[in-house]
């Protein structure tokens, strides 16, 4: 319509072809725009998405559509869940880990593109087991200890390691009967 007239307009009403939000204006009133410039970024937060590496050695226990969770540092207290949709079919061979990415709904529209996060991922459910944090698990000779303490005397104990992630270590028996009673 302008190119037409080639008259100067005081406003415009501009139509997107997406509902979201303004995130980004590239042009100030009066300037002058080219036909096809980029005049404004909106952008669809309502769901974002993340992308994520996960050690070769986990990768067939991840799968399309498995939950995952997400932990945003502004919001410490709140787990984001989300679903994985991709999974790249192909290990980096530096860092031996496989690209995988998650959509999370955003209806609050807290989390922002560019936020950093960390993602959890339930590999195997163990309702039924002990975890404990990695740093009281001993390793010697080849055996794996936990103390524990009763009655004021700590007790070196044997246990059988189940799923380690290098923070929580799950603890699948020991040979110590009362083992569980401590806890």
């Amino acid at each position: 319509e302008l190119a037409l007239t080639k008259e100067k307009r005081k406003d415009l009403t501009l139509e997107a072809p997406m509902s979201g939000i303004l995130s980004l204006r590239r042009a100030a009133v009066g300037d002058y725009v080219d036909k096809g410039a980029l005049i404004f970024e909106l952008v669809d937060i309502s769901s974002v998405k993340t992308a994520f590496k996960v050690p070769e050695q986990y990768v067939g226990r991840v799968r399309k559509t498995q939950s995952a969770d997400l932990r945003i540092a502004s919001y410490p207290d709140e787990l984001f869940r989300g679903n994985i949709y991709y999974i790249d079919p192909t290990v980096d061979e530096k860092s031996r880990s496989v690209l995988a990415k998650m959509r999370i709904s955003n209806s609050g529209l807290r989390l922002k593109p560019g936020m950093f996060a960390s993602v959890k991922i339930d590999l195997e459910a163990h309702p039924d087991v002990l975890v404990l944090p990695a740093g009281a698990i001993v390793s010697e000779k080849k055996k794996t200890f936990v103390y524990i303490v009763s009655e004021g005397v700590a007790r070196k104990t044997p246990v059988v390691l189940g799923v380690d992630t290098g923070i929580e270590v799950e603890i699948r028996k020991s040979k110590d009967r009362n083992f569980f009673g401590y806890f």
